[in-house]
């Protein structure tokens, strides 16, 4: 008779949660300007995997923008899938008279992580959609955790005005930010005091601001427009997530314009106490 030997052999596996990459930005271009749209959307794969929720499932998922010349958050879009009232299970924010499309998506099941998600399609968008967009959910413990802030730049237009020549009626935007200033006074730090748009006029004998921007300062000096009387002009000062000097501007949409605005349009700066002019 052979000597049979049994050998089991045994398999340990270790189960690790899976944490997914980070995948693509929150909007879904770099920048916006007149009559264009674009998407924002939020869900799991949007936040840092360092802030992975720990169990299957989220409180609630947001979705919060600070938009041109505005110093805090403000919610778009909001998601409670376990609140019992129907009516604060689903939050929207649209600003009057805008052109949103707001999509709940999943998120009604116990483990909700890996399909919630919210969609907001801005089919009318400008420049005053420009800002930081940012995603949050709220975990288990109550915690809001927070994607990085995107940055939603306004579309250069790579010159202080719109256009060479104007006709009544036309429309025109006067577009002054920090970069205009780099090839021939650029800054000599990563601030500056204060940006101006001006403009001089055929009936002008100087250069009358248009609208100031002082980064460094709080309150209503902060920023500060001149719209003549009756006009519909649309001012927009832009600022991103850091202190660097590239992320400011001030944007300014002339609607039906006039003979009367025939000029010259500059862009100036304060920096260290000096004027810069671009």
């Amino acid at each position: 008779m052979r000597n049979c030997m049994l050998l089991k052999l045994h398999l340990w596996i270790t189960l690790v949660p899976t944490v997914p990459t980070v995948t693509s930005q929150i909007v879904d271009t770099s920048s916006v300007g007149p009559r264009g749209n674009f998407t924002v959307r939020c869900d799991i794969l949007k936040f840092q995997p360092e802030d992975y929720p720990v169990y299957a499932y989220v409180n609630a998922l947001a979705i919060e923008r600070r938009s041109a010349g505005e110093d805090n958050f403000s919610l778009m879009a909001k998601f409670n899938p376990f609140v019992l009232v129907n009516d604060h299970k689903r939050l929207t924010n649209v600003p009057p008279s805008r052109q949103w499309d707001i999509k709940f998506l999943g998120g009604e099941s116990d483990d909700n992580r890996d399909s919630i998600a919210i969609v907001i399609i801005v089919k009318d968008a400008s420049y005053r959609d420009a800002g930081l967009y940012r995603c949050f959910y709220i975990d288990h413990l109550n915690r809001k955790k927070y994607t990085d802030p995107f940055f939603l730049r306004p579309k250069d237009q790579g010159r202080i005005v719109s256009k060479g020549t104007i006709a009544h009626g036309d429309e025109l935007t006067v577009q002054c930010d920090m970069q205009k200033f780099e090839k021939k006074n650029p800054p000599t730090g990563t601030f500056f005091n204060e940006l101006l748009a001006e403009r001089k006029t055929d009936g002008d004998a100087y250069y009358i601001a248009l609208a100031r921007y002082r980064p460094l300062q709080d309150g209503p000096d902060k920023r500060e427009s001149n719209i003549p009387n009756g006009r519909p002009w649309e001012i927009h000062f832009v600022s991103g997530d850091t202190d660097n000097y590239k992320d400011y501007s001030i944007i300014i949409y002339l609607e039906h314009v006039t003979l009367f605005d025939a000029g010259r349009y500059r862009c100036t700066y304060l920096g260290n106490g000096d004027d810069r002019l671009g």
